[in-house]
């Protein structure tokens, strides 16, 4: 056990954990991380259930949960907080069998310590760019990039000066599905799979629909059966050659009738501008917004996304009348699309009358 400035941690077996609450008679709740945790294990010596009475109180029956978690080019590094009654958090972080607690702790001291691993080093002004996606466009987006930068480091490899960039479909689907089965965080589709929640992460069935969205937006641009990257898609690559340090952060708090609030954001450092992806939950489903921010701008952001609930974006607008349907197969698609995203037939001519 080690003390700094009123800040206590210690690491102690889980089922000693457990066996502490029990003896201050803190029956952990549904929502506990004690929950399936027995408790036969003998407390170490120096550890006095009493003197952590708050901090397992916190653990026990917590109505709020914060995690972090910091991808690295093959693991992933995970914490979390607990609290209740709006009193301090507990930090929670598993080492096998046994849990290192630290207490106590704020909003403050989680988002000051990503800063250390974000804001070390100067880094390129924000840019105007925003947009937020819905997951298929996501998808498509994290695809597009890492296809651009897989370009970017060939010339680089070769010798020889990047060009233009032509997307095909296979492109694409191989990033998604080379992406989605590796573990290396230094591609963006393998990134976002590893710290977007469920809902949001990359999957292979979305990619048609997430590129029809990223036409309409003018991020991809058509060239003839393949795609040309737009200048905003392709300043992201730029700055995401190295995208690592990349952390996420998750902010759920939740009553006896279930969550009431949830907040996601990843913060992706890169070569360019510091670029957070923040997340919205919502009845219509969820969504993304992706955007640059100044260092102390994210420190508040964060900081106030742990506290309260998220801004909801729009996913990118894909309205009826840019859109006309496939002569062959009905598909909606891109008014200026020239071959069928399902099909492949040609569009040329005006849109079929009635689409």
């Amino acid at each position: 056990m080690s003390s700094d400035a009123g800040v206590r941690s210690c690491e102690i077996a889980l089922a000693a954990l457990r066996a502490a609450a029990d003896r201050l008679g803190l029956a952990p709740s549904p929502a506990s991380p004690l929950g399936a945790v027995e408790g036969a294990g003998h407390l170490p010596d120096g550890f006095r259930p009493e003197e952590w009475k708050d901090a397992l109180a916190a653990l026990a029956r917590p109505d709020r949960r914060i995690r972090c978690a910091v991808a690295g080019p093959s693991r992933l590094f995970e914490a979390a907080w607990y609290g209740g009654g709006g009193g301090p958090l507990c930090g929670w972080t598993l080492e096998g069998a046994r849990a290192r607690l630290v207490w106590p702790v704020t909003v403050a001291d989680i988002a000051g310590l990503a800063g250390h691993a974000l804001l070390g080093n100067p880094f390129t002004p924000r840019d105007s760019f925003q947009a937020s996606f819905s997951p298929p466009a996501l998808a498509a987006f994290a695809a597009a990039v890492d296809a651009v930068r897989a370009g970017l480091f060939a010339s680089l490899l070769h010798r020889r000066p990047g060009g233009t960039f032509e997307l095909e479909r296979p492109h694409l689907e191989a990033q998604l599905a080379d992406g989605l089965a590796s573990g290396d965080a230094r591609w963006i589709v393998t990134l976002l799979d590893r710290l977007l929640p469920p809902e949001l992460a990359p999957r292979p069935s979305s990619l048609d629909s997430g590129i029809a969205e990223l036409l309409s937006a003018g991020l991809l641009r058509p060239a003839g059966a393949a795609w040309t990257p737009g200048p905003d898609l392709l300043a992201v690559a730029a700055g995401w050659r190295l995208p690592l340090p990349a952390i996420a952060h998750e902010a759920i708090e939740w009553s006896g009738n279930g969550v009431v609030r949830r907040g996601h954001r990843v913060s992706i450092r890169g070569d360019g501008p510091l670029r957070t992806l923040d997340a919205a939950f919502g009845a219509a489903g969820a969504c993304v917004r992706l955007r640059s921010v100044d260092g102390g701008d994210w420190l508040a952001e964060l900081a106030g996304m742990l506290e309260a609930p998220p801004e909801e974006p729009r996913p990118l607008a894909h309205p009826a009348d840019e859109t006309r349907g496939c002569a062959k197969c009905g598909t909606r698609l891109p008014v200026h699309a020239k071959f069928c995203l399902n099909c492949a037939a040609p569009q040329e001519g005006p849109p079929p009358a009635g689409t």
